[in-house]
């Protein structure tokens, strides 16, 4: 996928620096209409019942995502190609099938969050549409055939890694999806991933994905401080909704995904320490719906999907710590993980580090919640 002569000598940095600048602008643009549009349409997420907020807020600042995301990829590599400041048209040739597969799941899952946050969806029909979507990207040639050791395995052939490749994108959809507790949560944390995952993807040659790494960390962070700060004098807020939280934790599944199968010369540097890389900063949110699942099957013997405030950020707020606070130590646990992980992977196995993970998270999970309020 290209060679490090693109990257210096054909001007793939400034086209990813030019999206990421169009794409903040445009969401500075559209962030507002669609702020306004939902609040004179009363498209509001009400408070009550486990919701921390006390004001009705409106919930579909999603819809952002959905409308500059895929418009500045194209737009960048289209005019890149077209006044030859990039070679990007010899790695579309490779990667057109996949990416227009990429973006109509994209698109179809902003649709799915939108029609939910409207009107609700019940959990078979959104089940559904996310493996369907995971069945797009492996038709389009993208599936995890290689888990590094991982559980012991090393290759995966049909129909397994078709399997695995379904549930690890249906999860890592909900893992973000239902992270997205308190203000600018799931926005910071995918953030976070967001960056780690452009700059990884630029080491191993992966530039297309590099930019929709960063075009769309330009897109979430314009729409981090209507989330967290407010638009106007009255400091309106917007939520992302589900229309936001399924596209993104899809779109840091296939990250992953392009990580772990990456079949460029530079990723082979990492040999055994792949797996770690692609899962490292969406560890802290996985870990979570991990053990929130576990804890609802088997402690309160009922459906995971089932509503209730054992996920991290309740427990946060349940000990007496702000939403703010609870956010900036979720999110600072989320980039320790993440350095602890890619430390350690070079002198531990990887089963042994992500049990070490795991129990640590829980552990710290039980402290939290021993001292409830």
């Amino acid at each position: 996928m290209g060679d490090l002569s693109t990257l210096l000598n054909g001007n793939v940095l400034a086209v990813i620096l030019c999206g990421v600048v169009v794409s903040v602008a445009f969401a500075m643009l559209l962030n507002p209409v669609v702020l306004r549009l939902a609040v004179a349409k009363k498209l509001y997420d009400l408070p009550g019942g486990r919701r921390v907020h006390t004001n009705p807020t409106p919930r579909i600042g999603g819809v952002v995502f959905g409308l500059v995301v895929p418009f500045v990829t194209v737009l960048s590599i289209s005019t890149s190609i077209k006044f030859g400041i990039t070679d990007f048209n010899k790695l579309l040739i490779d990667e057109m099938v996949q990416l227009s597969l990429f973006f109509c799941s994209f698109e179809l899952l902003i649709l799915l969050g939108l029609f939910d946050d409207l009107l609700g969806i019940n959990y078979g029909l959104k089940f559904f549409t996310q493996a369907f979507c995971a069945g797009l990207i492996i038709f389009s040639g993208l599936s995890i055939s290689h888990l590094y050791g991982f559980f012991f395995i090393e290759g995966l052939t049909t129909p397994f890694k078709e399997l695995v490749t379904v549930v690890f994108i249906v999860f890592c959809i909900n893992a973000i999806n239902l992270i997205d507790g308190i203000d600018g949560l799931a926005a910071s944390l995918s953030l976070f991933a967001l960056a780690f995952y452009g700059f990884m993807l630029l080491y191993m040659q992966e530039f297309i994905y590099a930019l929709i790494a960063f075009c769309t960390f330009g897109t979430v962070s314009v729409f981090f401080f209507y989330n967290v700060r407010g638009f106007g004098a009255k400091r309106l807020k917007m939520f992302m909704g589900d229309t936001g939280s399924l596209a993104l934790g899809f779109l840091l599944a296939i990250m992953s995904l392009k990580i772990l199968g990456s079949s460029s010369t530079s990723s082979d540097s990492f040999g055994g320490e792949r797996f770690i890389y692609a899962v490292a900063p969406i560890l802290v949110p996985s870990l979570d719906v991990l053990r929130v699942f576990l804890y609802r099957i088997f402690v309160n013997r009922k459906h995971p999907f089932k509503p209730d405030n054992s996920h991290i950020h309740h427990r946060c707020l349940s000990y007496g710590l702000s939403v703010s606070k609870s956010r900036r130590i979720i999110v600072l646990s989320s980039i320790l993980y993440a350095a602890f992980n890619i430390i350690l992977i070079r002198f531990l196995n990887v089963n042994i580090l992500i049990a070490l993970d795991v129990l640590i998270w829980f552990f710290i999970s039980y402290l939290l919640n021993l001292k409830r309020k």
